[in-house]
């Protein structure tokens, strides 16, 4: 694995990380958005480490532009906690500092590769 992937995996587990904390807290009721949250932060982290065993260009490509479609569900679900006062703006903008370092990463990664 080189740099560029191990930086990635770094900020994505911090993201889970974060995001653990605070989930903790939700209402029962937003259970769904909670586990949606918490498991597309993983399945990233799983994409991350599987792409890196794949052999296909076009594979590895494919699922790059899926992790990236991912983050910006998580940035809509972030905008929903926001919207239905479960998060206030400082997390959101926390959170959303995390997954836009994690596009960025991403996006630098598609291009090497590209």
């Amino acid at each position: 694995m080189n740099n560029d992937k191990l930086i990635v995996i770094k900020r994505i587990k911090e993201f889970c990380f974060d995001v653990d904390a605070i989930v903790i807290n939700f209402p029962k009721k937003e259970f769904l958005i909670k586990e949606k949250i918490l498991n597309d932060g993983l399945d990233i982290l799983e994409s991350v480490v599987y792409i890196n065993y794949i052999k296909s260009e076009s594979d590895v490509v494919s699922y790059k532009f899926n992790l990236l479609t991912k983050i910006s569900m998580l940035n809509f679900y972030l905008e929903y906690l926001v919207h239905k006062n479960i998060i206030n703006k400082k997390i959101f903008n926390k959170l959303g500092r995390e997954l836009n370092e994690i596009s960025r990463l991403i996006y630098g990664w598609l291009k090497n590769e590209c």
